[in-house]
C-alpha cells in the first residue's frame, strides 16, 4: 500500500526541491487525469505509469497542483484537501486538472470539488496555545521577563516554520539574540491530560496548521478551533 504523504516527500514534509520541468501540456495533464481515474489508482501507480516525464518531475507536478488547489478552495471559502489522505487527493486532483483544461473559473472549480468531496466551510482563524515542555525553557524565558505561556490566533495557512520564526523573533535577549536559538519542536497536547499526541520539528517547516488540524481531528475525533502545543528545544 503506497503512502501518499511519503511519496509526496515525507508524511509532513512538503518540500518542493524537485522541479516539475518544462511547462506541462494539456495533453500531458489529460493523460494524468486518465491515470487518476483508473480503478484503485494510487499516487505511486500514477507516477510510475506516466512515462513521458522523469519520476521526480511527475511527483513535483502533483505536489504543486495539490497546493494550488488548496489555495483556490480556501480562497473561495472551503476547507483544504488533507494532503495526507491519498484517496481524497487523487479524487480532487482528477477534478482539478479536468476543470483547468476546460478553463473553468476558479470559483466554479472550487464549488464542484467541494460538492463532490463534501468539503465543509473554511474556518479562517485558529487559536494556538503554547506552553513550555520543561522547567528549563520556562525559567529561561521568565528570567528575561517573558511570559512563557502564549496564545496566538492566525490563519490555518500559516506553517510550522512561521511559528518557529515568530517565537525566535519574539523572545530575544537585550542584544537581540534569540533565547530559543536551537531547533524548536512543537508537541500537540491533549487538552485535558497535557499528554503528547504528536510532534513536529524543523523538518516539518512547510506543514500548514490546516493539515495539522486535519490530522489531529482524525486522530482524536475532535474538531476544535483551539490546539494546545508544548514547545521546547530539540534535545
Amino acid at each position: 500500500q503506497s503512502t501518499w504523504g511519503n511519496l509526496l516527500g515525507g508524511q509532513f514534509e512538503m518540500s518542493f526541491a524537485s522541479k516539475a520541468g518544462p511547462t506541462w501540456t494539456i495533453r500531458e495533464e489529460n493523460e494524468i487525469v486518465e491515470l487518476l481515474r483508473q480503478p484503485n489508482a494510487c499516487f505511486d501507480s500514477v507516477v510510475q505509469s506516466f512515462r513521458k516525464r522523469p519520476l521526480d518531475q511527475t511527483r513535483c507536478f502533483l505536489r504543486k497542483n495539490v497546493k494550488k488547489l488548496n489555495k483556490v478552495l480556501e480562497k473561495h471559502g472551503y476547507c483544504a484537501i488533507d494532503r495526507n489522505n491519498e484517496q481524497s487527493c487523487i479524487a480532487a486532483l482528477g477534478l482539478w486538472l479536468q476543470c483547468k483544461s476546460m478553463r473553468a473559473p476558479p470559483s466554479i472549480i472550487a464549488h464542484n470539488i467541494a460538492a463532490s468531496l463534501k468539503l465543509g466551510p473554511f474556518k479562517r482563524k485558529l487559536c494556538v496555545r503554547l506552553f513550555p515542555v520543561d522547567m528549563e525553557t520556562s525559567g529561561l524565558l521568565s528570567s528575561y521577563g517573558f511570559n512563557p505561556n502564549l496564545e496566538l490566533s492566525f490563519r490555518r495557512t500559516k506553517t510550522v516554520g512561521d511559528v518557529f520564526q515568530h517565537l525566535q523573533q519574539r523572545w530575544v535577549t537585550p542584544n537581540q539574540l534569540p533565547l530559543l536559538a536551537g531547533p524548536i519542536v512543537l508537541h500537540a497536547l491533549d487538552w485535558q491530560t497535557r499528554c503528547t499526541i504528536a510532534s513536529w520539528g524543523q523538518e516539518h517547516s512547510n506543514l500548514t496548521f490546516a493539515e495539522i488540524q486535519n490530522y489531529l481531528s482524525e486522530l482524536t475525533d475532535c474538531d476544535s478551533d483551539t490546539i494546545c502545543f508544548g514547545y521546547g528545544l530539540d534535545p
